[in-house]
């Protein structure tokens, strides 16, 4: 381990216990105080041992009150351990519930700091994110336990070591020396043997994708329709298999390498044993410092061991803590303007895409030189292929990205000086993978308005929506989901609470990402009318694939390969009869065919 390296685990160590120790100041002093105090028992009664076995040699020479302070120190030290092992416990447990619930909530908190979308777009970082979430249970209180345990030892070694050194001053150097290697040697192995197993291997994410695959119901159906799952169920094994066998290596590394270092260690103590030993035979010390020598070296390589032991899982617990503060160290992509500028009360220009263009940060384009304007109170449809960047012009809007070419100005103000907090708060959003909340019916709406408690208008924002919640067993109060035990709703029906939650907010922009996708054509059409009165006075836009329903807006924009190609009404752009004109014949020949194949099955 170089210097710089070291100086970088130092640091790492220091903000892992930084934080562990803010969680609960007083506890984790108290508990290093009761662990320093554990640690040190084992040297006060191997202390103890020398100082009963000169008693006893020298029996008829001691005092009554000699041999009853050795019973009372005996007592001492057994009655201190007894009460020291319970109180540790508590502490412990303590602590790991305060701890856990403390790095989860900084986890959370700087995952919800993210403004914009493009961490969770990028995978590393997605998949740092998913470890952490996984390994947020436990690995915090395995690095409380091993440094728990690391202290106890390091402070019983010591203690040893003092005593040992008290009898020969160079002995405690000579052990240490020899065991150090050792010590150092399975640090490493251990470390990247771990590292191997957690962090991104390709068989290790293999083996979390298809047991997923597997096991959760949104798969469930297809694979059973296609018959998929020997297939993945092999390709998990297989994945198995192959970590199994980069593990045996390092494994096999962990039993071989360290033989000559154990050999070293072994070596040293029995040639301390030898010294001492001969020592008393030459009478230079007593009988009683030679149970300490016996004692201390018999459980100093016990202690070793296990202070090796506990090294290795520091060096593989710390790992953890190491992709933790990267995580937290992710700068936010999005600049947030230090003095924002107001949101419009009442917007009067609009909003101006002026050149937009927009590239991903894998370097894929999908927004090319687009410039449109969406008037106050104006509906605008955004249609076209797959691809054609119909949802990012939605995310851009939101302010989830900026723009990498060209400007979005509201009013006249560019939208990255505005007050983006203030600016979402003014629009209401149902995108295509809109979120299924397993709380109450009423509750999934309210999440529209926080700042909103009337009930009435959440149940008239459900009836709006066109969700029949007279049907559901406790009506506005029937929880949803599986989570819970609760009722689970079909794909229609969430997205139509998904659509009540844009209407209980009430919003100035109304956002509708493809919101019909999961609703039959007939559904659609009373949604779109009740919408339409909704929605008057309001600045819409709407994504979707279905252009029938698009005849109700002001103005269709047209987009393809990333490029605005045609706007206008419906009547305009069919009299174009370009683009649009030619996508809106291909729906009217496929609805029409569906049409007939109903009547004739009806007939």
């Amino acid at each position: 381990m170089n210097l710089q390296r070291f100086k970088e685990r130092s640091r790492l160590f220091y903000r892992s216990y930084r934080l562990i120790f803010q969680s609960m100041p007083a506890a984790a002093a108290l508990l290093l105080l009761l662990m320093v105090l554990q640690g040190s028992l084992p040297a006060v009664v191997t202390y103890l041992s020398k100082i009963t076995l000169d008693v006893l040699l020298h029996l008829s020479d001691q005092s009554s009150a000699q041999i009853m302070q050795v019973m009372v120190f005996w007592g001492a030290s057994v009655l201190l351990g007894q009460i020291l092992e319970p109180w540790s416990s508590y502490l412990i447990a303590h602590m790991n519930e305060h701890t856990t619930a403390f790095i989860n909530r900084k986890l959370v908190q700087k995952a919800n700091g993210f403004q914009g979308l493009e961490p969770f777009e990028n995978a590393l970082f997605y998949q740092d994110l998913e470890v952490l979430n996984k390994l947020s249970s436990h690995k915090p209180l395995n690095l409380l336990v091993a440094t728990i345990h690391w202290v106890r030892l390091l402070t019983t070694i010591l203690g040893l070591l003092l005593l040992v050194g008290a009898l020969v001053w160079w002995m405690p150097l000579l052990l240490v020396a020899c065991s150090l290697p050792g010590v150092f040697k399975n640090n490493a192995l251990r470390a990247s043997g771990w590292k191997g197993l957690l962090s991104v291997r390709k068989e290790a994410l293999e083996i979390n994708y298809f047991r997923s695959l597997l096991t959760q119901e949104n798969s469930a159906r297809e694979i059973r329709i296609y018959g998929l799952g020997q297939h993945f169920e092999n390709r998990l094994m297989g994945a198995f298999a192959t970590l199994q066998q980069v593990m045996g290596k390092e494994r096999l590394k962990l039993a071989r390498d360290p033989i000559f270092t154990l050999l070293l260690s072994a070596a040293a103590a029995i040639f301390s044993f030898g010294y001492v030993l001969q020592m008393a035979v030459q009478k230079k010390v007593s009988a009683g410092s030679l149970v300490i020598v016996v004692q201390a070296l018999s459980q100093l390589q016990n202690l070793l061991d296990d202070f090796t032991l506990y090294c290795s899982l520091l060096t593989e617990h710390i790992l953890y803590f190491e992709k933790l503060f990267h995580f937290m160290d992710h700068e936010e992509p999005l600049r947030v303007p230090v003095q924002p500028q107001p949101v419009p009360e009442v917007m009067k220009e609009g909003i101006h895409f002026d050149r937009v263009g927009f590239s991903y940060p894998d370097g894929r384009t999908v927004l090319k030189d687009v410039t449109f304007s969406i008037r106050p109170g104006e509906t605008i449809a955004l249609v076209g292929e797959n691809g054609a960047g119909k949802s990012t012009l939605i995310k851009l809007l939101c302010r989830f990205h900026d723009p990498t070419s060209g400007s979005i100005t509201v009013d006249g103000t560019d939208l990255k000086q505005l007050d983006l907090q203030a600016w979402r708060g003014r629009m209401g959003a149902v995108f295509q993978d809109f979120v299924k909340y397993h709380l109450t019916v009423q509750e999934n709406i309210m999440l529209g308005d926080l700042g909103c408690t009337d009930e009435e208008m959440a149940r008239k924002a459900a009836e709006n929506s066109g969700l029949k919640t007279e049907i559901l067993p406790s009506g506005m109060h029937t929880l949803l989901g599986k989570s819970f035990g609760g009722t689970e709703l079909s794909g229609g029906q969430w997205q139509k609470l998904a659509i009540a939650r844009a209407f209980f907010r009430n919003p100035d922009l109304l956002i509708l990402d493809e919101p019909t996708a999961a609703i039959d054509p007939r559904a659609e059409h009373d949604l779109y009318e009740q919408f339409a009165r909704l929605a008057d006075g309001k600045t819409v836009v709407l994504v979707t694939h279905r252009l029938a329903s698009v005849q109700m807006a002001d103005r269709i924009l047209v987009l393809k390969e990333g490029q605005l190609i045609e706007q206008g009404t419906h009547e305009e752009l069919l009299a174009l009869g370009g683009e649009y004109a030619t996508m809106f014949r291909l729906q009217a020949r496929a609805y029409q065919f569906a049409s007939e194949m109903e009547e004739a099955i009806g007939a």
